[in-house]
């Protein structure tokens, strides 16, 4: 605790060894130079001290109670409380006494400041709880209405091409529960910290090759799916099957908003690893979705189907493996979404001579 005592009509003061550390001066330095300047103190907190000092020498304030930042010379900022009071008021005798109370409360406001984020952090896993039994009791309860509902309906269907459109439909929505299932098990792997990776050496390209496959099979005839891969071909070194995870979801994300155009997948060596992406001739997303779209159940079209897990899950293996996941979006024109993720490359070649 620190105490100080300025009289404002001969311009002296003295204060405390406490006094001068609390407010992030050196001792010694006469006390007039202080209370003119507090070189040390925050603008609006300066401003603050020294407009009160100024009212209580014409008498137009009394007391003051504050707790203002003090920048130290380390570059560290801490905190002190500082009280005020106008002792003796009584210029035409020379005496216009200010006393000063302070003390360091820096401990006092990192633990403050520590409450609130655990307060924040609670409502926010509250709010996050709610929403994600919100979102998954709706998109759970879709494709299994369909299941039960069309399975109820295949014993009285004679006619075969209806009954093949019934098992078509009750095997894309087999699919879409397994899908929303699984990611929900990834992501809770995934926040839990036990995420494995088995890197392995294998050939990207071959691994575009087969997603493009995979997905021309279940796109609309008016969507065209490629990949560009460069003309030498590379092998690196990670975990294969978190990076077809990556692009399977990417694919997945792109083929829910085109409807009609192309979606291209694409990567090139870098001299950090790799950069991978996929690009859409779809909707696009507006501007101010584009940083909460890899937020979890955050979707352009609320209506689309899916849990609006998929790229949340893409975001957290891509920076698990110390790499980042972007997106540069026009509305009305599509997507590119860019992975750039660290790893050992080399020419096939070499490593299959190796």
């Amino acid at each position: 605790v620190g105490y100080g005592y300025y009289n404002a009509c001969v311009n002296q003061g003295y204060a405390s060894r406490g006094w001068y550390r609390n407010v992030g001066e050196q001792e010694g330095i006469p006390v007039h130079e202080i209370v003119k300047a507090y070189p040390h103190l925050f603008p609006e907190d300066r401003e603050a001290v020294i407009n009160f000092i100024s009212q209580a020498t014409k008498g137009h304030a009394d007391n003051f109670n504050r707790e203002i930042r003090v920048l130290r010379d380390n570059g560290k900022t801490t905190w002190t409380k500082v009280n005020m009071l106008v002792r003796q008021y009584a210029p035409q005798d020379g005496i216009i006494e200010i006393i000063s109370i302070n003390y360091d409360i820096t401990q006092l406001k990192e633990t403050e400041e520590m409450l609130i984020r655990a307060k924040e952090n609670a409502e926010e896993s509250d709010r996050m709880k709610t929403a994600f039994l919100a979102s998954m009791s709706h998109e759970i309860r879709t494709p299994l209405n369909a299941i039960v509902g069309f399975s109820g309906l295949l014993p009285l269907v004679s006619d075969p091409e209806e009954r093949d459109m019934y098992i078509h439909l009750i095997d894309l929505n087999n699919d879409l529960l397994l899908k929303i299932i699984n990611d929900m098990l990834d992501l809770s792997t995934i926040e839990a910290g036990r995420i494995e990776f088995q890197p392995e050496w294998f050939s990207l390209t071959e691994v575009l090759q087969n997603a493009v496959i995979e997905q021309r099979r279940i796109a609309p005839e008016e969507v065209e799916i490629s990949a560009q891969c460069p003309a030498q071909d590379y092998l690196i070194e990670t975990d294969k099957e978190r990076i077809r995870q990556v692009l399977n979801n990417l694919l997945s994300n792109a083929q829910k908003n085109t409807l009609r155009g192309s979606i291209t997948m694409a990567y090139q060596v870098t001299d950090y690893g790799i950069e991978m992406s996929v690009s859409d001739t779809g909707q696009g997303i507006p501007a101010n979705m584009q940083e909460r779209i890899f937020q979890r159940f955050e979707k352009v079209d609320s209506f689309k189907q899916g849990a609006g897990l998929g790229l949340t899950i893409c975001k957290s293996i891509v920076e698990a493996m110390h790499g980042s996941i972007s997106v540069v979006s026009t509305l009305g024109e599509g997507s590119t979404f860019t992975v750039k993720l660290p790893c050992n490359v080399q020419m096939a070649e070499s490593v299959l001579e190796a």
